[in-house]
């Protein structure tokens, strides 16, 4: 099928529908070509999509597809590239859109990735804020991929500190695709890549297709690959519904815990497991973005945890469906003589200087330890010290008494406590005031052990020191 402006730039102005001044093509994919063009009647830059030929001669496709581009048209947001116009070109379907100045996603992968997570998790969260919008209408989106969100240059939704504007495009296509069941050779619809279980399966198709679609773009965002590979587009799938869920910590060493389990919740085999909505996904997004200081834990508390899958190499690009009872393909092994090497240099995770720090700690806390011990079995408590063990008490099992403080006491009463704790005492006077003892007051002192009391003379005691070695008693 020849298109009308086919080979006819050189010939003057193309206008569509009389108002649309077709310009260059911007970009190229499986449901047409983008075009740069010019609204004569609001006097605006516009983008217009040229659906393929052998999409627009199926009656069935540009049936749902007029129904779908008008739902597209009601959807306002300033993450959702937003739905000017439809028209038709004798039997060729366009579409007008907003016209976003920049790049795709899938381009900013190709010439960055891997992104620095928290900017991967900020597109991520505009992204996640168009479905919401989008699924609050009652659409869909059903082809949510990397060449399918737009960076650019406006104010409003743009990231913090760049200026930059996350737009996602092409609401409403995949679901009228979907619905006329293309099987045309040569007719990509879609993404094998990020393709959720059901709707690869060729099951109902939710909210929560969406949100593994975007938990498959995020994996891509940071590890610069995607979640699975294979021979084609049905091996690729098949990982899609059987194969484990790759954990991108085994390709980015420094993605914190919490973030790479973000990424893996979202990407979930059962949509219920998944997050409770768009919406929700964003918030935590946010969330994860804004903490200076991520937990060390591997774990968080949105997702239990996954066992991890094979490393994902080259993509492919379609949308398929498995049939009941078709045979899944298994999950590729990373081949041990090619280790993933990413772009950007690995560095020494926090965790690991951290775990040496608690170490060495834990090493001079015991060596302290083990002096302070040595210290206070050659250095007892003196009298007034705090010891850990009551005066006059029984040391745990080990049969000593705790030697009271008898200094400044009458050497009467002085004899009566000792000999009550079971010690014999032994007094340099009969009469008169202790001075000093040996053993030290505060010494464990075993039971039936000798007290020596150092007794000065008290007023009218005329005996002299000649007694000094009676033994009290």
């Amino acid at each position: 099928m020849t298109l009308p402006w086919e080979g006819a730039a050189s010939l003057g102005v193309i206008l569509l529908g009389d108002r649309y001044q077709l310009g260059d093509p911007i970009a190229t994919g499986g449901m047409g070509t983008v075009y740069r063009a010019f609204d004569q009647v609001l006097s605006r830059l516009v983008a217009v999509k040229m659906l393929k030929p052998e999409l627009a001669e199926d009656a069935t496709f540009v049936e749902r597809f007029r129904r779908e581009a008008r739902a597209a048209a009601r959807l306002s947001h300033p993450n959702v590239a937003s739905v000017y116009d439809y028209g038709e070109l004798g039997d060729q379907a366009f579409i007008v859109m907003e016209l976003v100045e920049g790049e795709t996603l899938a381009t900013r992968i190709a010439r960055a990735a891997p992104l620095p997570w928290p900017e991967a998790f900020a597109i991520g969260e505009r992204i996640a804020r168009a479905l919401a919008a989008a699924h609050a209408s009652g659409l869909v989106h059903r082809d949510v991929k990397p060449a399918n969100v737009l960076l650019g240059g406006h104010p409003d939704g743009s990231l913090p500190g760049t200026g930059e504007v996350v737009k996602v495009t092409d609401f409403g296509i995949a679901q009228a695709a979907q619905a006329a069941t293309l099987t045309r050779t040569g007719v990509v619809l879609g993404s094998a890549n990020y393709v959720a279980p059901e709707q690869a399966q060729g099951g109902h198709v939710g909210p929560e297709a969406d949100l593994y679609s975007l938990g498959c773009v995020l994996f891509e965002m940071v590890t610069d690959q995607t979640p699975y590979t294979g021979a084609n587009a049905v091996a690729i799938a098949g990982q899609h519904v059987t194969a484990p869920v790759p954990n991108p910590r085994d390709l980015r060493s420094d993605l914190p815990g919490p973030a790479a389990a973000i990424i893996m919740k979202a990407m979930h085999k059962e949509p219920v497991r998944r997050f409770a909505s768009a919406a929700a996904m964003a918030d935590t997004l946010a969330e994860a973005r804004d903490q200076t200081a991520p937990a060390p834990s591997e774990s968080t508390a949105v997702l239990p945890p996954v066992p991890p899958a094979p490393a994902p190499a080259a993509a492919a690009t379609a949308r398929i469906h498995l049939p009941a009872g078709a045979p899944r393909a298994a999950a590729p092994r990373r081949p041990a003589t090619t280790p993933y090497r990413p772009r950007l240099p690995r560095r020494r995770g926090v965790g690991t200087w951290a775990r040496a720090v608690v170490v060495v700690a834990g090493a001079a806390l015991v060596l302290l330890a083990w002096v302070s011990l040595r210290s206070a079995r050659e250095n007892p408590a003196g009298p007034g010290e705090r010891t850990g063990v009551p005066v006059g008490s029984t040391a745990g099992g080990s049969g000593g008494v705790r030697l009271p403080d008898v200094r400044q006491r009458d050497v009467g009463q002085a004899v009566a406590t000792l000999k009550g704790l079971g010690f014999e005492v032994r007094v340099t006077r009969r009469k008169g005031t202790v001075t000093d003892m040996r053993p030290r007051p505060g010494r464990l002192v075993p039971r039936g052990s000798t007290i020596t009391l150092l007794v000065a003379k008290g007023q009218g005691d005329g005996r002299n020191d000649g007694q000094n070695n009676d033994k009290g008693g």
